[in-house]
């Protein structure tokens, strides 16, 4: 159904109850002839509804911008919506039929933009596996931009690295021991500017290293079937290293870490974390949802840009300190 308000045209629901008022345009929309579908309680309910930019319902806009909204009318106020498919309000899209809307944010190389912990998440022994998680999209590739780097200061290098090369840009994991022996490597692909990736990442002993960029292998190693030494780390760094340097430029969303492990070669574990489109996909709350129980480290799900420059680690292993901050992924 559509009509025509001050001689725009509106695309309105054509199955749509209202209860109390609508306004669109400035004007009240009287939808009082508009019965429940099929007989059913099945049918959007809205209470209130004001908005102040574009409001898309279904894919169809059913409000644009320059009309009026009667000053004691401000602010948007629902109730009991249902919407099967996408809502857009001001130009943001506030609901989508996908199961969930990853909120990304911006770090900057040039400012920089980083988080660190000078601890190992409370990791109090060598660990037979983990697995790591992160979403990303890369704003340059000028030289080599780190992911994650955890150090052992005492024998001066990395025991978990996940980094971005310079050209040609592939993605380096790296799993070593306290003597700075690589355990397990894989150093592969490239990574363009402009395109979302997901990074997914597992070791054991048994299986040595899986990583699997975008739901594809991207490489495997079975390495030395050695136990990790996560314990003896002192510092973490989340996008540069443990120094500051080689900062990440780009935006990144969902950064989960466990000392748990799912062997990536079964679909069924990579759907935890990215589903069958290649979308991301709800991790909790907490970031609970892929083993039952909160990890390490997840910053990410709902957080604001705010909560990471916090350093708010939703995980179980501590807040993080940030350097610079971060804003809403503007890519």
């Amino acid at each position: 159904m559509s009509t025509r308000i001050d001689g725009v045209n509106v695309t309105v629901l054509d199955k749509l109850n209202v209860f109390t008022t609508v306004y669109v345009g400035g004007q009240e929309l009287v939808l009082s002839d508009l019965e429940p579908i099929d007989g059913s309680d099945n049918y959007t309910q809205l209470g209130e509804l004001a908005i102040t930019g574009r409001l898309f319902l279904n894919g169809v806009e059913v409000f644009g911008t320059g009309a009026a909204i009667p000053s004691d009318f401000r602010g948007t106020k629902l109730k009991n919506v249902n919407i099967t498919e996408i809502l857009a309000i001001n130009g943001q899209v506030v609901f989508t039929d996908e199961s969930y809307i990853q909120k990304r944010v911006r770090f900057n190389s040039g400012d920089p933009d980083y988080l660190t912990q000078a601890g190992n998440l409370g990791i109090a022994a060598p660990v037979t596996g983990f697995t790591f998680s992160a979403w990303i999209e890369r704003a340059d590739t000028t030289g080599a931009q780190y992911i994650t780097l955890f150090v052992d200061t005492d024998s001066g290098g990395s025991i978990f690295q996940v980094s971005i090369t310079g050209a040609p840009n592939a993605l380096l994991v790296a799993v070593r021991d306290t003597s700075l022996t690589t355990v397990a490597l894989v150093n592969a692909g490239t990574l363009v500017d402009g395109v979302i990736y997901h990074i997914l990442i597992s070791y054991n002993q048994a299986n040595g290293l899986q990583v699997y960029l975008n739901d594809a292998s991207l490489g495997t190693d079975a390495g030395t079937g050695a136990a990790v030494e996560l314990d003896v780390i002192d510092i973490i760094s989340l996008f540069a290293t443990n120094a500051g340097t080689a900062t990440f430029n780009g935006c990144a969303g969902d950064v989960w870490f466990d000392d748990s492990y799912f062997d990536l070669t079964v679909e069924a574990n990579r759907r935890l974390f990215i589903d069958a489109s290649g979308d991301p996909v709800d991790l909790g709350n907490t970031g609970e949802n892929p083993t039952g129980s909160d990890p390490l480290l997840f910053f990410g799900g709902f957080q604001e840009p705010s909560d990471w420059n916090a350093g708010t680690n939703l995980g179980t292993g501590g807040d993080f300190t940030a350097t610079g901050s971060v804003v809403l992924c503007d890519l």
